[in-house]
């Protein structure tokens, strides 16, 4: 039976130690076994203290385990990082743009657009044809939404050259107004909201209440 294989990133399956890790392994050599055991017993003590630890759902056996840890440390070149730095930025940037999707004003708007066919007096209330410009997190990512008051009501993704009213907000604050549109006011003394055209309709945003 062969012997199982492990990745050795100390030495990456070669006779010499990666030129990275030369202080390490001067540590190893000259740090007993004993006090290596005792340095990890106390490393697990703390996680155990200070809460650093996960249970498995559905696991018979409900006690919580420790996250994954080695006092040997993980060390990566600065080569090694700008690639992973890369990929990491990649990999957030689609997962923001992902809950954009899900949680920003695409959802808000389209649950806005459920209320409208629900309570058509909401767009009695307000009677404006908006234009609603809604960045994302890179300034150039920007969604466009027409909100149109002056009939039944109907929200619809684009834009209308014949909107009385244009605003501007990013989809952060467009979410915060959800919560509490009382925002508005602060929200537009702060440049947060830019409203282009007649501003009346810009305080008339109760109807993002809780979307």
């Amino acid at each position: 039976m062969s012997a199982p294989h492990f990745f050795d990133e100390m030495g990456l399956e070669k006779q010499d130690v990666r030129h990275l890790y030369r202080h390490i392994e001067d540590w190893l050599e000259q740090t007993p076994a004993d006090v290596l055991a005792a340095r990890r017993a106390q490393a697990e003590y703390m996680f155990r203290r200070i809460g650093i630890t996960f249970g498995v759902y559905g696991d018979k056996d409900a006690a919580e385990r420790l996250i994954p840890f080695d006092i040997i440390p993980r060390l990566i070149s600065r080569a090694e990082w700008s690639r992973l730095e890369a990929g990491l930025v990649q990999r957030v940037n689609a997962l923001n743009l992902f809950l954009r999707d899900v949680y920003g004003a695409g959802a808000i708007l389209k649950a806005l657009g459920e209320r409208l066919a629900k309570n058509p007096s909401l767009a009695k209330e307000n009677g404006a044809l908006i234009q609603l410009d809604v960045t994302g997190p890179e300034s150039a990512n920007v969604s466009h939404w027409v909100l149109d008051f002056t009939g039944a009501g109907a929200v619809r993704e684009g834009t209308e050259p014949k909107a009385t009213t244009k605003l501007r907000i990013d989809d952060g604050d467009l979410v915060a107004l959800t919560k509490d549109p009382g925002q508005v006011r602060d929200f537009f003394q702060r440049g947060k909201l830019r409203v282009d055209g007649d501003v009346r309709p810009a305080h008339k945003l109760s109807f993002l209440k809780d979307l």
